[in-house]
């Protein structure tokens, strides 16, 4: 603050006084804004700012097409309030239904199943001592038999090899088996004769 704006605050008249004190708040904060806004805060504070002025420009869009709407809706509240009365009428007695005999049916039937249910595992947790040796029973013929078909496929397997193997040899030592050249005359192949006619 500057010697003449001191005097003026100290003699000045009022309107005086609030220039010289605006110049001074002026002063001290040009550019303050400016340094506010590099800041992360103030990089929120300007983005929600941004944001404020796209809701109301959006808002200013919508709004005539809102009152449109809405009017619409006002001039034809009395074919919705039939259409509503309608549905009532038409779902009325099959709400009445199902407060009657829909929700008591399928009350019974959840009891009767949990009941089913319930006894079933009464009779297990009863039984459980002649339950048990059967169930193992069946664990191990289950394990028995996947373990015999296991070995099985892979002796099939292997046989098929063999098989195979043997047959090859047999065609090469009784010359039914003779190179070809490939289509691409590169990799010569083998074939039996009797294929290649």
């Amino acid at each position: 603050m500057s010697d003449a704006q001191k005097e003026i605050i100290k003699n000045g008249t009022e309107m005086e006084r609030v220039a010289v004190i605006s110049d001074i708040i002026a002063q001290s904060w040009d550019g303050l804004s400016q340094s506010l806004t590099n800041t992360p805060r103030g990089q929120i504070i300007q983005m929600a700012n941004d944001f404020d002025d796209i809701k109301q420009r959006v808002a200013k869009e919508l709004y005539p097409a809102v009152m449109t709407f809405f009017g619409g809706l006002r001039a034809n509240l009395p074919n919705i309030e039939q259409m509503l009365m309608g549905m009532a009428l038409a779902l009325s007695p099959l709400i009445a239904w199902l407060g009657a005999e829909g929700i008591p049916m399928v009350t019974n039937a959840a009891s009767v199943l949990f009941n089913t249910v319930s006894a079933i595992g009464t009779f297990i947790a009863d039984n459980w001592g002649i339950i048990e040796p059967i169930i193992w029973g069946i664990v191990g013929a289950l394990v028995v038999y996947n373990a015999t078909m296991g070995v099985k496929w892979v002796l099939t397997l292997k046989s098929a090899a063999v098989t195979a193997g043997e047959t090859i040899c047999k065609w090469k030592r009784s010359g039914d088996i003779r190179p070809n050249s490939s289509p691409e005359g590169k990799t010569p192949r083998f074939t039996p004769a009797h294929w290649s006619g």
